[in-house]
């Protein structure tokens, strides 16, 4: 078949797992014709596959060639009756390998079910140098270079145990003389009739992709061993040879993506589980990646970059999301236990062609750092101005020490009322910023940002709460009162002694404990210094609270399992989504949970939240936060 003809059968298949995913058998007249079905809806893709049916073609030739080369049809393997169990099996996947891939431009491997080769096809000396006469009787394993065994030695074992039903990465195979040959390999697993596995058929491509330089010890190409992509060094490289080479009508989109939770799950289960993750991670977004120009890479633990050669039928950034999104929840089985992870993204697009690969990696590292900063699952693209913003909070990162010391750095208070009673039920104690160079005050969540990223959060964290502390009771005095709130964030909420420090500040104080509302991001429950914190605190007394809390099921779930008293909604539940949110406060006070909501800045959010069910809001409108001086007006107030 001529190139223009392998070319029409290509778009054949494209189009028709494009108009309809649902996996299809290739071992019936019906399952060839629901996949000729398919493509016969794209008219210029059937009219291509006539063409290429009346340059010699069958029906059931091209469409099973074409099925296993591209690997693009879930579920497509050869007929039931062909690959039968017992002797049957071997010569029959031989006549159809015979039949089918004998001409194919690809390198074609026929693989036993003890992992031998048993047939190749010519095309695979031109990928690899060594003709099928060489390879004969070889494993699969022993073709791999050494930093390729363990990775496909770990997927046949996923394929064949039914964890991934097809492999497609690129590696580094033994060519002629020893030498790795970096090629782009797809495994699809034929079983028979009952099911069980048997041959397994490889297609091996060259990888045509810019290699990088050696390293700078004089080395090869570097790639990740574990997974087989390429590393952060082989990663940039490859990125200034794309930036050269776009289209510069369409451009190149980089994200940067970093499997949340990947930590925790290597804690709990050890390091192979997260080894394991990685591998299933590498893979689907080489699946996903598979339809366009790309190049998948590992950045770093738990860290993988995605670079896209955009065309004018490259999907949007939130459908690619989305779809790895999707793909990446789906679990992986390791020892049993079924593993999944959302992923969070920074992501860049349409840089200059002539930037330079470590500020655009800089870049997508930036936004990533923004999107985890809002939750888990969350993506965030990369503006111009973001580098400057990012230069901006470094500088005020360094000198917030010294202006906390020449007292820069103050308390604000702000009201929480009850939102059907409509009194004054706590006070929430504010960092607050009066910086001499900045036209306003950096707000709370501002300064507290600034001091995660020195650590400087610990020490400031324990002055906020000892200095509110002592500043609430004398204005309390001895008459009963409401809670003082105080925010902690995720570093704090993580701190090994984080109890040590709040017990100091209410010795020193003489706050009684089950006045004081402290709060922590429940995201930060994924880690188990966080939740052995709550319980502490909850069990000296301290009112304990979650905050950013989305309504998720694990969210819930663990308010049901923790001492948890309050939760503070996510600023991002509005009132539109008025029958998913009520359901689940209606659940939240089942559980004996109060429910707290900010961001209040009328009187109608005020009311929509009051008859949803929410106990406590703070906001503009509720009340704007006062400096210490005019805290006594506020509880006189009350």
């Amino acid at each position: 078949m001529t190139d223009r003809h392998h070319d029409a059968t290509r778009e054949l298949v494209r189009r028709a797992h494009e108009a309809d995913p649902a996996p299809v058998r290739l071992d019936t007249a019906a399952g060839l014709a629901a996949l000729l079905d398919r493509a016969g809806n794209a008219g210029e893709a059937a009219a291509g596959f006539d063409r290429a049916r009346d340059a010699g073609g069958t029906r059931q030739a091209l469409a099973r060639t074409w099925a296993y080369r591209l690997s693009g049809v879930p579920g497509a393997v050869p007929p039931e009756s062909e690959l039968g169990a017992g002797s049957r099996a071997r010569s029959t996947a031989e006549a159809w390998f015979d039949e089918v891939v004998m001409s194919s431009r690809s390198g074609v491997l026929l693989v036993g079910p003890d992992g031998r080769l048993l047939r190749a096809n010519e095309a695979v000396g031109d990928v690899l140098g060594r003709g099928p006469d060489e390879l004969a009787g070889l494993s699969l394993l022993e073709l791999a270079a050494p930093d390729s065994m363990e990775p496909l030695r770990a997927v046949l074992s996923q394929v064949r145990d039914g964890t991934s039903g097809r492999f497609r990465q690129r590696l580094r195979m033994a060519g002629a003389g020893g030498e790795a040959v970096p090629v782009s390999l797809a495994v699809s697993l034929l079983r028979g009739a009952a099911d069980e596995p048997g041959h397994h058929i490889v297609v091996i491509e060259g990888d045509t992709e810019p290699e990088p330089p050696p390293d700078a010890f004089g080395g090869q190409p570097r790639y990740d061993p574990l997974t087989g992509l390429p590393d952060r060094t082989a990663f940039s490289a490859r990125l200034g040879a794309v930036l050269r080479g776009a289209d510069r009508r369409h451009g190149i989109t980089l994200f940067h993506l970093g499997l949340d939770g990947f930590d925790l799950v290597c804690d709990a289960l050890g390091r192979h589980a997260g080894d394991a993750l990685l591998r299933h991670a590498a893979q689907r977004l080489e699946s996903i990646m598979a339809r366009e120009s790309a190049v998948v890479a590992r950045l770093g633990d738990g860290e993988f970059g995605v670079v896209v050669e955009n065309s004018s039928q490259t999907p949007g950034i939130a459908a690619v999301m989305d779809e790895i999104g999707a793909h990446l929840a789906e679990p992986v089985y390791v020892d049993g236990n079924g593993l999944a992870v959302s992923v969070s993204a920074g992501v860049v697009h349409l840089p200059p062609h002539d930037i330079d690969p470590a500020e655009l990696l800089s870049a997508a590292g930036s936004a990533l750092r923004r999107a985890r900063s809002a939750g888990r699952g969350q993506w965030r693209l990369f503006h111009p101005g973001q580098a400057a913003d990012d230069r901006l909070d470094q500088a005020l990162a360094v000198v917030m020490p010294g202006a906390w010391e020449s007292g820069q750095i103050g308390v604000r208070y702000r009201p929480v009322r009850s939102l059907r009673l409509d009194v004054l039920v706590a006070v929430e104690a504010e960092l607050c910023w009066e910086h001499p160079g900045l036209p306003e005050p950096l707000p709370h969540g501002r300064c507290a940002a600034l001091a995660e990223r020195t650590g400087l959060v610990l020490a400031l964290g324990e002055w906020l709460l000892r200095l509110a502390c002592g500043e609430v009771r004398r204005w309390w005095g001895r008459q009963p009162g409401g809670p003082l709130a105080v925010r902690l964030t995720a570093h704090q909420a993580t701190d090994a002694t984080l109890v040590r420090r709040v017990e100091r500040a209410l010795d020193e104080t003489g706050f009684e404990a089950h006045r004081l509302m402290l709060s922590m991001p429940a995201g930060a429950l994924s880690e188990s210094d966080a939740v052995d914190n709550l319980t502490t605190l909850a069990g000296v007394g301290v009112y304990t609270m979650l905050d950013d809390f989305g309504l998720g099921p694990w969210e819930v779930a663990a308010v049901q399992d923790l001492p948890v008293a309050c939760v503070r909604l996510r600023r991002g539940l509005l009132p539109g989504r008025a029958p998913h949110v009520t359901t689940l406060l209606s659940l939240l006070h089942q559980e004996g949970v109060a429910i707290a909501v900010d961001g209040i800045d009328s009187a109608e959010i005020a009311g929509w939240w009051r008859d949803a069910g929410a106990d406590f809001g703070a906001g503009d409108f509720v009340g704007t936060a006062i400096a210490p001086a005019r805290l006594g007006e506020l509880l006189e107030l009350r």
